[in-house]
């Protein structure tokens, strides 16, 4: 003996299926924000930081030398007593130098350092952005299909709410329309 299936609430399926398609909407643009933003650090810090930091470094190098040579002519120089000028620039370089060179060892360290720290969290993040982009979709799908069935064995007719087409993930189309 077939039993009666006891449906109270399709709306409640048509509520869920649109938070579904709200969730997808907000969380599939914040995770591809953050791998975007990962993305640009790595990126900043394996080229265009390391460079700057090269670049300067080479740039503070030729003011040291510069330095250096005109203090030893002041030093030669029988018309200047005073040099402390000149020391005190060569100095100045020095110290220019060796800050160039430890912000180039510090940009060379966080470039390590976020390989070794993002690795791990960026894992289970792929896996959430893979269920938002192939297995959601499907599940939204899923609900209108069931709904539609539930609504036909209840005898009530469709009750499915039809989002726009720019709120609802698109699933893989099985039968595509003409």
């Amino acid at each position: 003996m077939a039993e009666q299936a006891n449906i109270s609430s399709i709306e409640a399926i048509d509520r869920f299926r649109a938070s579904l398609v709200v969730y997808h909407d907000k969380a599939a643009p914040a995770l591809h924000e953050v791998g975007e933003e990962v993305n640009r650090l790595r990126l900043w810090l394996q080229g265009e930081g390391r460079m700057h930091w090269q670049n300067e470094l080479r740039r503070r190098r030729v003011r040291l030398e510069a330095a250096e040579q005109q203090y030893f002519g002041a030093r030669l120089s029988v018309m200047k007593d005073n040099i402390s000028a000149e020391n005190a620039a060569v100095n100045r370089a020095r110290r220019e130098v060796q800050e160039a060179e430890e912000k180039l060892k510090i940009v060379a360290k966080w470039t390590q350092q976020l390989e070794t720290a993002v690795a791990p969290l960026m894992k289970p993040l792929g896996k959430l952005e893979s269920v938002l982009e192939r297995r959601l979709p499907l599940a939204v799908a899923h609900l209108s299909r069931l709904m539609e069935t539930l609504s036909d064995y209840s005898g009530t007719g469709p009750a499915l709410t039809r989002p726009t087409s720019g709120d609802t993930p698109q699933p893989p189309s099985e039968n595509p329309l003409p």
